[in-house]
């Protein structure tokens, strides 16, 4: 850089110096200063650091909110338990002393077979054994 433009460069710096010194004076409108990269780096830095803090506190809460869930589970299934318990009880002491026909009533039973072979009830071509 020549020294000419060095000195036109510091000539428009001025000029652009005093400008913001008369507005200051007025009161009109205040100039803002230019961010440096390292300032620019910084900043972003500290926003990343600020999004990550949000993101653990949530990231927190949602377990701490899956772990309430979880209690909140174990506790219905063993209430469930207990009123089951307390049904059977229930149950048992209305039907003291009545024949078990009056209890349970008269129906069919459905059958199931105890030594299930596993083997299909059909042929290959579709049809059903006949023995």
């Amino acid at each position: 850089m020549s020294l000419a433009a060095k000195i036109e460069e510091e000539t428009m710096r001025g000029e652009s110096l005093k400008a913001t010194l008369a507005m200051l004076k007025k009161g009109e409108a205040v100039v803002e200063e230019e961010e440096t990269p390292a300032q620019t780096k910084a900043k972003m830095a500290m926003k990343i650091i600020d999004l990550q803090e949000k993101q653990f506190k949530l990231e927190q809460s949602m377990a701490k909110k899956e772990m309430d869930k979880k209690h909140l589970d174990m506790m219905l299934k063993e209430e469930g338990n207990e009123l089951k318990k307390v049904n059977e009880l229930i149950e048992e002491e209305r039907s003291k002393g009545k024949a078990v026909w009056e209890t349970v009533g008269i129906k069919t039973i459905p059958y199931r077979d105890p030594f299930h072979t596993g083997l299909m009830k059909r042929t290959p071509t579709g049809g059903f054994f006949t023995s």
